[in-house]
């Protein structure tokens, strides 16, 4: 029995290749003795190294197809939870701005001049027609008297296909706050 290039193998099963495995041999062997007979060695080299960059050169192609879906529906889901969170932050500091101005001694606890706190405060970033619900408590906690503003708002998502559980491409953010009254 022969193994490759006609030694004997160091173990008694058959030794067998792919036809593939046969000719990356045979490609080692010439290019080899290429590399041995030629006298200006660096070009060699060269030479060497296009060769086998030209048995590769479409898998970085379909490696980058197959890869491409994927990093875009990252790259995508970044950007709109992004969107996201900045207008969660700018709802959660109008909620504590509207909370401040309400808990302020002489202010009118209506729900009217809070929509009004509320969209003065949002309106840099986000669109006070959006705003769906704003919601004024009086509560007392340990013997404190306490005002509670709920907000609610429809952010519209640009990029909708994203976020799970939207509705019709819209997502509601909810934010509170609590503030002790003067």
């Amino acid at each position: 029995m022969r193994g490759v290039m006609g030694c004997q193998p160091h173990h008694t099963r058959a030794f067998y290749m792919s036809a593939q495995e046969w000719k990356l041999v045979l490609d080692m062997f010439i290019l080899r003795e290429y590399y041995l007979n030629m006298k200006d060695k660096n070009m060699t080299v060269c030479k060497l190294m296009n060769k086998a960059r030209a048995k590769t050169r479409g898998a970085a192609l379909v490696e980058f197809a197959l890869t491409f879906p994927l990093l875009a529906f990252v790259l995508f889901a970044i950007i709109q939870y992004g969107f996201v969170f900045s207008a969660y932050m700018t709802l959660r500091h109008g909620a504590h701005q509207t909370a401040r101005s309400l808990s302020t001694a002489g202010s009118t606890r209506t729900s009217s001049n809070a929509t009004v706190v509320a969209c003065s405060a949002i309106s840099p970033i986000l669109d006070c027609n959006n705003l769906q619900a704003v919601q004024v408590q009086s509560n007392v906690i340990n013997s404190a008297n306490t005002i509670q503003v709920s907000l609610s708002y429809n952010l519209p998502l640009i990029i909708p296909w994203v976020v799970p559980n939207n509705q019709n491409g819209q997502v509601v953010l909810t934010s509170q706050a609590v503030y002790r009254t003067n």
